[in-house]
């Protein structure tokens, strides 16, 4: 920038160029099919422990993955054969910009395998189990939800294998924000909440009933109340799965949207 200096000097360690194959995007909600990995080869597109051979000699014949056809679906393909330190990168085209469902199609024949989600270089969901699927071409959905918004636009998500021994077909990528309503009658309610609201307090009581003609929330620890100051409330939060003993002066109704509880 001529603005902060006369002179100077930039070295470029490398420029990388990615595409897709086929030449579509994956959308985002949607799938990204792990054959489809991008275009530009080892350490590039992808990283394979065998960069020059596809084992499963299927598919992208001249790439170092491993592609084998899918057991159940002649037409698809299959990833396999895989390594701990192997990843396959993709660019895809985020739609919407919220909290998502990673649903990974899986196949193993042992408890221990591991893969992450990353994208533009951040781990961007818990580490996915991969469980014991009683064959190779057995295969079972496993879900996990990033833990960050998604923002929308192009990015390049990356599926990591942190262990060996596992197959993957495709990663279904989901809205993972849910909905929870429900209807309080007039007197005593037992409730529970199965979602985690994305706000800064989470599922805070306060914010949850305001504007509901309600008496007290209460549990084994604590209780709130709408007509005394927050701080003297010993109850602040609803937390997923626990239960609380609400009592409505007049009948109502409470909505909460958040990520689903495990």
């Amino acid at each position: 920038d001529p603005t902060i200096a006369a002179s100077g000097s930039v070295q470029v360690d490398f420029i990388k160029i990615t595409g897709t194959y086929p030449t579509t995007v994956a959308a985002i909600p949607g799938t990204i099919q792990a054959e489809n990995f991008n275009k530009g080869g080892q350490e590039n597109a992808y990283n394979d422990a065998t960069p020059t051979t596809n084992s499963g000699n299927q598919y992208r014949t001249t790439e170092g993955v491993d592609i084998a056809v899918h057991p159940q679906e002649p037409g698809n393909f299959v990833v396999g054969w895989t390594s701990a330190g192997e990843w396959m990168e993709y660019i895809v085209q985020i739609q919407k910009e919220t909290f998502y469902n990673m649903q990974a199609w899986v196949s193993s024949t042992g408890n221990t395998a591991r893969i992450s989600i990353v994208i533009d270089g951040e781990i961007i969901t818990p580490e996915i189990v991969i469980p014991n699927t009683g064959a190779y071409t057995t295969y079972q959905a496993v879900n996990v939800v990033t833990n960050k918004k998604l923002a929308i636009g192009t990015h390049v998500i990356r599926i990591q294998a942190n262990t060996a021994g596992f197959n993957i077909d495709k990663l279904i990528c989901n809205d993972a924000v849910q909905t929870q309503t429900i209807a309080l009658a007039k007197g005593w309610n037992l409730i529970s909440v199965s979602v985690i609201e994305t706000a800064n307090d989470g599922n805070a009581i306060h914010r949850i009933f305001t504007g509901k003609d309600v008496k007290i929330v209460k549990n084994a620890d604590g209780f709130w109340k709408p007509n005394q100051p927050n701080q003297f409330n010993s109850l602040q939060t609803l937390e997923p799965g626990n239960g609380y003993l609400v009592y409505m002066n007049t009948a109502g109704t409470i909505t909460i949207s958040g990520i689903p509880c495990t």
